[in-house]
This record gives structure tokens, C-alpha cells and sequence, in this order.
């Protein structure tokens, strides 16, 4: 169960919402290896300026954001429970 009580509405809208943040995710990702690629001596000045150096901080934050919501929105809801115990003991 993803929400404390049942409400179906509700479930449907948390599992919309880890899917748009998975779907940021991957363009953020995309986005910042493109750049990277692309523009390799901008990348490298934004990464070793102060001002932009914390924007370098938004791709593993969205991972962290995107895998804590694995188990409430894979668990049971989409997969069923054998997913979620692979995902949360992978090493």
C-alpha cells in the first residue's frame, strides 16, 4: 500500500507523480550529458564556478528522490512485492 489509507484516486496520483519525476530524472540526466559532450569547456566552467556548482548537485538528488519513491510506487502498486525486494537488496 503507497498511502496510509486506500484511496484509489490517490494512489493513481502518487504513481503519476513518481512517474513524472522519473521521466525529469532521465532529462535532467540527458540534459547534463549532453552539455558535458557538446560544451565540454562551458560544463567544466559552470562546474568550477561557485554559482553554478550547486546545479551539478540536482542530477544525483532527483536519482535519490526517484529510488526512495521505488518502494511506494513499485511495491505491490505496479510490479508486485518480488520487485521491490530485488531493487531494495541489489548491491
Amino acid at each position: 500500500m503507497l498511502l496510509p489509507k486506500h484511496v484509489a484516486a490517490l494512489q493513481t496520483a502518487a504513481i503519476g507523480i513518481w512517474v513524472l519525476a522519473s521521466l525529469m530524472l532521465v532529462a535532467v540526466w540527458t540534459a547534463t550529458i549532453v552539455h558535458w559532450d557538446r560544451h565540454p569547456e562551458s560544463a567544466s566552467r559552470h562546474h568550477h564556478d561557485p554559482a553554478m556548482a550547486p546545479f551539478y548537485g540536482t542530477p544525483p538528488m532527483a536519482l535519490m528522490t526517484v529510488g526512495t519513491g521505488v518502494p511506494g510506487a513499485l511495491g505491490g502498486c505496479v510490479s508486485g512485492g518480488a520487485c521491490v525486494v530485488a531493487v531494495a537488496t541489489a548491491e
